[in-house]
């Protein structure tokens, strides 16, 4: 049985059942990790891919691909990634959560707040240098509200820097309000 027990003051973090398979990390071809995991009680799956870790540091970086499955949710990514002087990255990317409160509540061991969505979907076209972000073509659906457009968000300052165009449809402020 393969479990690893995190203990800190007032918090302990649980991971059993682990079973994953790493290939390629000698770097002479793809390095690939797949399987599962049991997170805090709750099935993980991963699946993810680096065609090529030589490649990985230098200005072109490598094709990524990365499929990750947790309690409520799907992300998945597929694009270059790069590790020079900072990460980066560019792609599809695709997050799909269908019970976020539980998700929250798995995630960090608190519940959820009463004003937070139960579901969103997004696609994106990402593109990561460093501290700055940008999503272009985005469709994004929180609670049946959807939105499309882009947006560029600059973490470098100590305040971040968030701009962008989104166009809304019909905006129907009840969806957005929760009855108590």
């Amino acid at each position: 049985d393969s479990a690893v027990t995190f203990i800190k003051p007032g918090e302990t973090l649980k991971a059993s059942d682990i079973n994953l398979t790493v290939k390629g990390a000698d770097g002479r071809g793809a390095l690939t990790v797949n399987g599962g995991v049991q997170y805090q009680g709750k099935p993980v799956k991963l699946a993810a891919t680096i065609e090529n870790l030589s490649r990985l540091t230098g200005k072109d970086g490598s094709a990524a691909t990365l499929a990750l499955t947790i309690p409520g949710g799907d992300i998945r990514f597929e694009g270059t990634v790069q590790q020079a002087k900072a990460i980066a990255a560019s792609g599809t990317l695709d997050v799909a959560m269908r019970d976020i409160p539980n998700t929250l509540q798995w995630a960090t061991g608190k519940a959820a707040g009463a004003s937070i969505p139960t579901q969103l979907d997004l696609n994106t076209s990402l593109n990561v240098k460093s501290k700055q972000y940008t999503l272009k073509n985005t469709k994004l659906e929180v609670d049946g509200l959807e939105t499309a457009g882009d947006i560029t968000a600059n973490l470098e300052g100590t305040v971040p820097a968030i701009s962008g165009t989104l166009k809304f449809g019909m905006l129907d402020l009840n969806k957005l309000m929760k009855t108590p």
